[in-house]
């Protein structure tokens, strides 16, 4: 019997998880229920974490009524600031709802004035980046003291985004100006914002896979298109599909996507077979 017993079997010799003056948590990990055991292990009662991102967000457009009003042909119940919020807070940070305004340059310049006086990091807007009649963010934000970083992409959805940063008083507030098209604002939040949230955080949790495409699709422009398209796994190969519509109206198919399908501006109309790279959402 004692054959089946050597000395020191079931012995968790002391510090041999981790050795003396090695890191046990780095900087700017997430902390999550095994990163808590790990510091609770280490005596750590109390760590320095970084702040959530307080985010102000607001939409405008003459064609926007709240979501519990019936809408006449030509009005939308708003729906970007609750998906926009919706993604900020899978995120974790801290958002306002600043709600929705008119296309009126005098309410969107108090309304702009207003949120950049706020405690807030991050300003995300729809609507009213594009070149229209009615378009009047872009120039609004100029003449509140934004500095404007860039504006349009070479991207389809979501071409007309803006970016710009607005510094006073040691503060500094990243703005971003989104197109009003329900899919052309996730879009860009997914390709732009929150990439860049989690560089500040220095996190890379942007999930990019290649995966063999199941349906030919229709792309004749040189912009980048990012498609919404349905990722699964068969025989352990990535698969996607994008066989539905690819309105950037169209929240229902949005809704049911798992990955952006990207395909590059000197790419055209990619074949059923071919390999593509998906942004997991």
């Amino acid at each position: 019997q004692d054959a089946f017993f050597k000395k020191g079997m079931n012995i968790r010799k002391q510090g041999n998880d981790l050795r003396k003056n090695e890191i046990a948590v780095y900087c700017f990990t997430k902390i999550d229920a095994k990163t808590i055991a790990v510091l609770a292990s280490c005596g750590k009662e109390k760590v320095k974490v970084c702040s959530k991102l307080k985010t102000a967000i607001l939409a405008t457009g003459d064609e926007l009524i709240p979501i519990n009003e019936k809408p006449l042909d030509d009005k939308l119940r708003v729906s970007n600031i609750y998906s926009l919020y919706a993604a900020m807070k899978e995120m974790n940070h801290m958002v306002i709802n600043l709600g929705f305004v008119n296309d009126d340059k005098k309410i969107i310049t108090e309304k702009i004035k207003a949120a950049l006086s706020l405690n807030i990091d991050l300003l995300i807007t729809t609507g009213g980046v594009s070149v229209g009649k009615y378009d009047f963010l872009k120039e609004v934000f100029e003449e509140q003291g934004v500095k404007e970083k860039f504006w349009k992409v070479n991207i389809k959805p979501g071409k007309p985004i803006y970016f710009g940063s607005y510094e006073k008083d040691e503060r500094r507030i990243l703005v971003f100006g989104l197109p009003g098209n329900p899919v052309s604002s996730l879009v860009n939040f997914y390709v732009f914002i929150k990439p860049a949230i989690e560089f500040l955080f220095k996190q890379n949790e942007w999930k990019i896979v290649t995966a063999t495409l199941q349906n030919d699709l229709k792309k004749k422009d040189g912009k980048r298109h990012y498609l919404r398209g349905i990722l699964f796994e068969e025989n352990g190969e990535w698969k996607v599909t994008a066989d539905f519509s690819q309105s950037s109206g169209n929240l229902v198919e949005m809704s049911r996507a798992n990955c952006l399908i990207e395909i590059e501006e000197d790419k055209l109309n990619p074949k059923k077979g071919e390999r593509v790279k998906c942004i997991l959402i």
